[in-house]
């Protein structure tokens, strides 16, 4: 049947393939946190972002010769340093979620966009082959045929409204 090769065949390609890509993303955002964690406590990271060393030597040691001295100087800009560096890393990591939470998504609603579109067409042209006592009226044909090809019009709309580069171009 023509519709097996047209439709349903690719829509059960394009599903598993959306189900497979949001697994591995989902995989992909367990490691990025757990690696988060295990890095933070490598680093022995505490709530301000310090190192447990840092924290301890600065304790440890008499305040103020510390910031009277070069060495203090040194250590507060080494904290600071490494209070910046953990912030970009967030960052990064906050902004390579996002991208990807915001594909993911992007994705999903061109492949929902596609099957509420053309799942009706499709629908009534495997019905109108198999059922011989079944009449579709001709205006529900072409509403849900016309609904098939607003799908094509449906995927610019979809990315710029999803994605920030489209907006910009248009």
């Amino acid at each position: 049947m023509s519709s097996s090769t047209s439709f349903w065949v690719p829509m059960l390609i394009m599903l598993f393939t959306y189900c497979r890509i949001f697994q591995v993303a989902l995989t992909q955002a367990k490691s990025i946190k757990a690696n988060e964690t295990i890095s933070k406590a490598a680093r022995g990271d505490d709530e301000t972002g310090l190192s447990k060393r840092a924290n301890s030597s600065v304790s440890a040691a008499d305040e103020s010769t510390l910031m009277a001295g070069n060495e203090g100087r040194r250590e507060s800009r080494v904290r600071e340093a490494m209070r910046g560096a953990k912030q970009m890393r967030k960052k990064l990591s906050d902004m390579t979620k996002n991208r990807e939470l915001k594909a993911a998504k992007t994705l999903a609603v061109v492949v929902g966009a596609f099957t509420l579109c053309w799942l009706p067409f499709f629908v009534i042209y495997v019905l109108e082959a198999t059922c011989s006592t079944c009449q579709i009226d001709m205006t529900v044909q072409i509403v849900v045929l016309w609904l098939g090809y607003i799908n094509s019009a449906l995927n610019p709309i979809i990315y710029v409204f999803f994605n920030q580069s489209y907006r910009r171009a248009f």
